[in-house]
């Protein structure tokens, strides 16, 4: 059985680069949900849901305290009536489990593909002088590193 509390963030595995990352919370019924945002908007749902749709997910605990946890149940009823847009680079589902629990609203995700967008700029110039398969390699590299 996996143990997850309050506030503690769900994360699925890297595919194509990004990962989902979703917030454990208990509603009025003391059920186990999770809240996300996607381009689908913010939605609830079952915890037991979530996890037979996702097995390999990854919990991340927050360790929240009593304080923190109506705060956050607070910020999730505001998130349900209106949120803002997803959007990949502004406001995607890690912006916003960040923000669910308090924590500083950014994303390890986008800055890491920035880091690479960078790096990979930097290095473009010399491969385009060498032959297409240094230019193959250069991209699968790349695309790797943003997977690990």
């Amino acid at each position: 059985m996996i143990k997850i509390g309050t506030g503690d963030f769900l994360k699925t595995p890297f595919v194509l680069g990004s990962r989902h990352y979703a917030v454990m919370f208990i509603n009025k019924k003391s059920d186990k949900m999770i809240i996300e945002h996607g381009s689908y908007g913010v939605r609830t749902t079952p915890l037991k849901d979530f996890i037979e749709k996702n097995p390999q997910v990854n919990i991340v605990h927050n360790n929240l305290n009593d304080t923190e946890i109506q705060k956050m149940n607070y910020r999730i009823k505001r998130a349900l009536k209106s949120y803002s847009k997803y959007n990949l680079i502004f406001d995607n589902c890690e912006h916003f489990a960040r923000h669910m629990v308090g924590q500083e609203k950014n994303s390890e995700q986008i800055r890491m593909s920035f880091l690479l967008t960078l790096v990979g700029s930097l290095l473009w110039q010399p491969i385009v002088s060498h032959s297409s398969t240094a230019l193959i390699r250069a991209v699968f590299l790349l695309f790797y590193t943003s997977i690990i």
